[in-house]
């Protein structure tokens, strides 16, 4: 439980914490990704050595495909952009019939036109899901600057949380309240930082600790915010894109 306005202050560099910690963690996978892409590039660039055999060289591109792969999985689809770009100018170097390198040309374009609406369209929904997160951001600064306490429809919880009785002190409760719903806010502010970054992980983990935390208060504000939170976690989310170059080259294999 809380005890007193210092831990607000405590709180609030916490967060700050865990949000530089986050930057420098994302900093070290994007230079990670870096180092990783150009390996890639090392790896797929043309040599003087002979062209390798066709069960070889069909491993090989089907390796390049899979890294595509688990880049869209893992949430990186500028990464798996990029390589489809890599794979479509470097299939001259494999042993394929022109029929099949025909297919991979046009399977790999519209790969490509997939995974760029796939991009507009996460862009429009995490547009939607800020604009949600914005509207309960702003509710909760202004229930934490001017508190309106509402009671719920189950009175007999709401009494028993402040625990009344006469002459009692209510400040020690409604300061408690105060630094929750503080809390709430701060964890919906690493909320959009996440969702902007499209790191699911995180935006699953606060979107929990929100309502966490909330589900202890027994007004009617925390609750409506509880129902907002669990209709934000409840939008559809976008269907991650499948490679039709991939299924192609298995099929052939």
């Amino acid at each position: 439980m809380y005890q007193s306005k210092d831990q607000l202050q405590v709180l609030d560099q916490e967060l700050k914490n865990l949000k530089h910690d986050y930057l420098k963690v994302n900093d070290q996978l994007v230079a990670l990704k870096r180092v990783q892409s150009e390996v890639t590039t090392t790896l797929t660039a043309p040599s003087a050595e002979p062209v390798p055999e066709i069960g070889t060289s069909v491993t090989h591109l089907r390796d390049q495909f899979l890294l595509v792969d688990v880049a869209l999985e893992h949430d990186q689809p500028m990464f798996a952009l990029s390589q489809l770009v890599k794979i479509s100018t470097s299939l001259e170097q494999y042993s394929l019939s022109d029929a099949m390198r025909q297919s991979l040309v046009s399977a790999i374009n519209n790969d490509v036109a997939t995974i760029e609406r796939y991009l507009t369209e996460v862009d429009r929904h995490n547009e939607t899901v800020q604009l949600q997160i914005e509207k309960i951001n702003i509710a909760l600064k202004k229930e934490i600057q001017n508190p309106k306490l509402e009671l719920p429809k189950t009175p007999n919880r709401w009494l028993g949380w402040l625990e009344i009785k006469r002459d009692q002190d209510l400040s020690a409760p409604l300061l408690e309240r105060k630094i929750i719903l503080k809390e709430a806010q701060l964890r919906l502010q690493l909320l959009q930082f996440a969702v902007a970054r499209q790191q699911q992980l995180l935006i699953v983990n606060e979107s929990q600790e929100i309502i966490a935390l909330l589900e202890p208060l027994p007004d009617a504000f925390a609750h409506q915010t509880i129902e907002q939170m669990k209709q934000l976690n409840q939008m559809q989310r976008i269907a991650k894109p499948r490679l039709s170059a991939l299924e192609l080259l298995g099929a052939t294999s």
